[in-house]
């Protein structure tokens, strides 16, 4: 068999370093504390081990959030030119512990930036073995999440542990080996290509390219939306609202009615009866003067008003006309992102189709 290509991927602090020291029996990759991220730029060793020439990539460490741009789609590419034609595996390394979000997130993005494809070369690779103590690797399985065990069936449930602490250990490089050999032996000698890492950045810019013009666009939507609440709020909720002139007495007439309204008290025998803006309001003598049930009573008095009635009316048509254009704009927005995805289907299909062509033109002559 021709050399074994291996890629180590995984979080910062994963053990990727030792791990590719550990495989290789030598200390080519430079290690650190966990706490601590060494790889800087990927590199690659190669070296003989149970008669087989193996090449191994070690790469920086992932966090849980990378910025994906064309400057990291570059980085990625160098990992696997490192290993031309392309790696027969990628390593995930995933440290032996509490699985946390951030591994699940990192975990989740490797697989995502390298394809659907990927999963078919990929190998979990358990660190800190020495972690398990009394359990086993399947024990330890069960007792975790649901999201590891949906990692594990993209990776058609492929994994192995290492202890790097027991160098001396050999057992377990050569069961990783042959678990790689495999591997390798099940997809008939095929490896990852470059040709599938482009054609999942081109999957992923036009993902990318979406995901801008939706963010725009939204943030259009939601600024047009703004600049109407605003617009609303002050015309409906100015301390000193002037719909229109009538409206404006209205409320000049309400405030000298209430700056008056206990001048036009009236008691009557043993219960007393105010007479607040024209409407009659009883209290007991047992709990005179209740501030709270005069202003409450004073309110509906205003609000049988015609001329009240009407100015609520008037708010409650401009609130209409707002909510109705707002669903207008959401309908618009649906529509031109629906536009975008047909053009941007039929694109794919064109180059599809030329590509076809150039291949049919290039096999006959």
């Amino acid at each position: 068999m021709e050399e074994l290509r291996i890629v180590l991927l995984g979080k910062q602090g994963a053990g990727k370093s030792s791990s590719g020291n550990t495989l290789l029996g030598k200390q080519p990759f430079h290690t650190a504390p966990s706490s601590q991220t060494v790889t800087k730029y990927c590199s690659m060793s190669t070296s003989t081990v149970d008669g087989h020439k193996i090449s191994v990539v070690d790469t920086p460490g992932w966090s849980d959030i990378i910025q994906m741009d064309d400057k990291f789609i570059q980085e990625i590419g160098e990992w696997i030119a490192l290993s031309d034609p392309g790696p027969h595996v990628f390593l995930l390394l995933l440290p032996i512990g509490r699985f946390t979000k951030e591994e699940i997130n990192t975990a989740q993005q490797i697989l995502e930036v390298f394809g659907e494809k990927a999963g078919k070369y990929t190998m979990v690779l358990f660190t800190k073995g020495d972690d398990l103590e009394e359990k086993t690797i399947k024990e330890y399985l069960e007792d975790e999440n649901l999201d590891l065990k949906k990692i594990l069936e993209v990776c058609e449930k492929r994994y192995h542990v290492f202890n790097n602490k027991d160098k001396e250990n050999h057992k377990q490089v050569s069961e990783l080996l042959e678990n790689i050999k495999f591997m390798v032996k099940k997809n008939k000698g095929k490896f990852y290509t470059k040709e599938m890492y482009q054609k999942t950045v081109g999957q992923m810019k036009g993902k990318w390219e979406r995901e801008k013009i939706e963010k725009e666009m939204r943030e259009n939507v939601e600024k047009e939306m703004n600049n109407t609440a605003v617009k609303s709020n002050d015309e409906t909720m100015s301390p000193e609202p002037k719909p229109d002139a009538k409206g404006a007495d209205l409320i000049q007439r309400e405030r000298k009615k209430s700056s008056s309204r206990y001048e036009q008290r009236q008691i009557k025998d043993s219960n007393t009866e105010y007479i607040v803006q024209g409407v009659q309001i009883q209290s007991s003598a047992e709990e005179p003067d209740n501030p709270r049930m005069v202003l409450d009573q004073m309110e509906s008095g205003i609000q049988k008003d015609p001329d009240v009635q009407s100015l609520i009316n008037q708010l409650k048509e401009e609130k209409c006309k707002l909510m109705k254009t707002i669903q207008e704009v959401q309908n618009d927005v649906k529509f031109i992102l629906s536009v975008l995805e047909e053009q941007q289907s039929e694109a794919f299909k064109k180059l599809k189709e030329q590509k076809e062509k150039t291949e049919s033109i290039s096999s006959s002559v």
